[in-house]
């Protein structure tokens, strides 16, 4: 009986470890710069326009993890870039960046606060979301979350 047990032991851990070896080769996943989650880690391609961002597990080299997603459905006009670095510095820097990182953004010069906002056409085509994330400030590769322990 002893080893039938120990079967039932080995095979789903070889499952598991089969299935993370399956994940781990897939390689980064490609998402939306607007449909990023709280939480989620992520590598920004180059350029001055970001569509598109592989995601990462926080514990792999990445650029930046989302502290803040807001959706604006109640301004109907584009508010303008100096509106989107209002919103941010208010609602991002002195708002949600310490309940999420655990300390004041002043106490953090190794991070810094970036976002993503959509262009005037995405914004008249309904996409209104502000993303916010921390990266490290010097431009390095994290390999941890910044989200502090409950």
């Amino acid at each position: 009986m002893r080893s039938l047990h120990a079967g039932f032991v080995l095979v789903p851990a070889a499952i598991i470890a089969g299935a993370l070896v399956l994940f781990a080769a897939r390689g980064p996943q490609t998402a939306s710069a607007f449909t990023l989650q709280v939480g989620q880690c992520f590598s920004v391609p180059s350029g001055a326009t970001v569509a598109q961002v592989n995601v990462a597990p926080c514990t792999s080299p990445h650029d930046g993890e989302v502290f803040l997603v807001q959706d604006d459905s109640t301004t109907p006009v584009w508010p303008g870039i100096e509106e989107f670095s209002n919103r941010v510095a208010s609602l991002c820097v002195d708002g949600a960046f310490e309940p999420y990182t655990g300390a004041p953004y002043g106490s953090r010069p190794d991070l810094k606060v970036a976002y993503f906002f959509p262009p005037a056409d995405a914004w008249k085509s309904g996409q209104r979301r502000l993303t916010c994330y921390v990266a490290m400030s010097d431009g390095s590769r994290s390999s941890a979350s910044m989200h502090a322990a409950p």
